[in-house]
This record gives structure tokens, C-alpha cells and sequence, in this order.
């Protein structure tokens, strides 16, 4: 497969300037494209993997174009732009799966939004712009208070039994000489994705996709040595949980990405 690109790259860069341009684009959209990856956070999550992939996807490229273009290729310039386009493609290919889960999500999202919309005339807790407010101001305490281990500090945000099982993870850690070090913490997408709506509203609930960011490392609290996770900002994927008491959502569950489909959340209205 790879060598059918390179070859079918290497032709189109002779026939003219179309490849060129062909190659300015993949390098613009790169990035937009690239898996993400997650460590720990708050709650203890998923271990990192998708990042490292692609980092090695685009070593290869790296190494495959030049083995190939350095065998007295005569015009420079146009041996670069066909060894990026090359490497970006080979970037681009692992890439794609991401893309296509994410426009599962947009999907999905659009679906629970619609529904959203006709369920705020009657409950005011429904409003789309609110629940999306309270999950950031969820995200950001909770991950400060985790890793600061102020474990009162959660209560504000999570249910009784999600707060039970995070204070004992804190506990653990703490006999351990663990702490999980959050820093440079960003919000960068949510989503509603499933609606679950109860004539008895103690039981409504409603599940987000969660798209965020951060420097996530674990250290001993003794020696201050990192024993897990680096010093550099990683992405991630999780989903949500929010149970309503009340009027307000508390955090109740948190699963990973590797765990669920989108399809998995459904919109439901007694």
C-alpha cells in the first residue's frame, strides 16, 4: 500500500504543479487530524496510546522518503514537496479512523441536541448552553481537586458514590507516596450524546462526550521524581456521566473512549 503511494505521488509531482498544491493541503490539514491520547486525570484514567502511534507513523514517513528520493533525483524542490506529501500521508492513513469516530460523535450529537431542544420548553434543566457551563465548571474543580488531593473540594461536583470511589483512590495514592500531577488543563470540546428524561426527575441523567487536554504525570510525593507520564500536554476522549439531584447534574460515572461506541448512549423520554 505504501509503495503504491509513493509511486502514484512520485508521477503526479512530474506531470506539475497540481502535486504541489495537492501537498500544501495535506500538511495544512495534518494537524487537525492527528489521534488523541490520554494518561491519568482525575478518577484515575485511561493509560496513554494513541499519540505514540502516530509519532512513529510519521518517523517512518520520514525514512521511507528519503530512502526513496535519494537516488539522484534532479529537481530539490520538488523532492521535498513530494517526501512531505509522502510523510503526511503516511500520518494521515492511521489518522483517519479518528476522524471518521468523531464524525460518529457530531452525528450523535446532533441527534441528542434536537431532542434537547423540544425537552427544554417543559424543563428548564434541559438547556443545552447550562448543562454545557456546568460540565466545564465540573471539569476544571475536579481535576484541580484531584490533583491537589482536596478531596472535600469534589464534593461540590460528584455524586455520593462516585465521590466515595474517588476519596479512596486519593487515600490509596496517598499511603502509596503517589501524587498525579494536572497542569495546563483545557476544556476542549462537549457534547450531549445521550438523554435519559424521567417523569420522577431524580433519576434523570444525561451522558457527554468529552474532548480535553493537559500535562499529566504522576510522582512520589517524597522524593518529587516522576514515577509515571511526562512532563508534555497529551489529548484525550472521555464520556460523562451527569445524574441530576435536584436542579444541578453531579458527575456520576466516567468512562474512556475504548470503552464505549458513541451509538452505545441513546436519547429516551418517559
Amino acid at each position: 500500500m505504501i509503495c503504491y503511494l509513493m509511486f502514484f505521488l512520485y508521477n503526479e509531482h512530474v506531470k506539475g504543479v497540481a502535486m504541489k498544491k495537492k501537498c500544501l493541503v495535506y500538511l495544512i490539514i495534518l494537524p487537525l487530524l492527528l489521534p488523541l491520547s490520554a494518561h491519568a486525570r482525575a478518577g484515575g484514567g485511561g493509560s496513554g496510546g494513541g499519540g505514540g502511534s502516530s509519532s512513529g507513523g510519521s518517523s517512518s514517513g520520514s525514512t521511507n522518503s528519503n530512502h526513496y528520493y535519494g537516488r539522484g533525483y534532479n529537481d530539490p524542490i520538488g523532492s521535498m514537496f513530494s517526501m512531505i506529501a509522502i510523510g503526511g500521508l503516511l500520518v494521515l492513513i492511521p489518522a483517519m479512523p479518528m476522524l471518521a469516530y468523531r464524525r460518529r460523535v457530531k452525528k450523535k450529537a446532533k441527534q441528542s441536541a434536537a431532542l434537547l431542544h423540544r425537552m427544554e420548553d417543559t424543563d428548564g434543566i434541559w438547556n443545552e448552553k447550562l448543562i454545557k457551563q456546568r460540565v466545564e465548571d465540573i471539569y476544571y474543580h475536579v481535576q484541580d481537586a484531584w490533583t491537589n488531593t482536596n478531596v472535600e473540594d469534589l464534593k461540590p461536583y460528584l455524586t455520593e458514590h462516585l465521590y466515595e470511589q474517588w476519596k479512596m483512590r486519593l487515600t490509596w495514592m496517598e499511603l502509596r507516596n503517589e501524587r498525579n500531577v494536572l497542569d495546563n488543563i483545557k476544556l476542549l470540546k462537549s457534547a450531549v450524546v445521550g438523554i435519559q428524561d424521567y417523569r420522577d426527575d431524580s433519576q434523570d441523567s444525561c451522558w457527554l462526550y468529552i474532548e480535553g487536554s493537559m500535562i499529566d504525570y504522576t510522582i512520589n510525593s517524597q522524593t518529587q521524581t516522576i514515577i509515571e507520564g511526562k512532563r508534555k500536554t497529551s489529548t484525550f476522549v472521555e464520556y460523562w456521566k451527569l445524574q441530576r439531584i435536584g436542579d444541578t447534574f453531579y458527575l456520576d460515572d466516567v468512562r474512556q473512549k475504548e470503552d464505549v461506541n458513541p451509538e452505545d448512549f441513546t436519547d429516551w423520554r418517559e
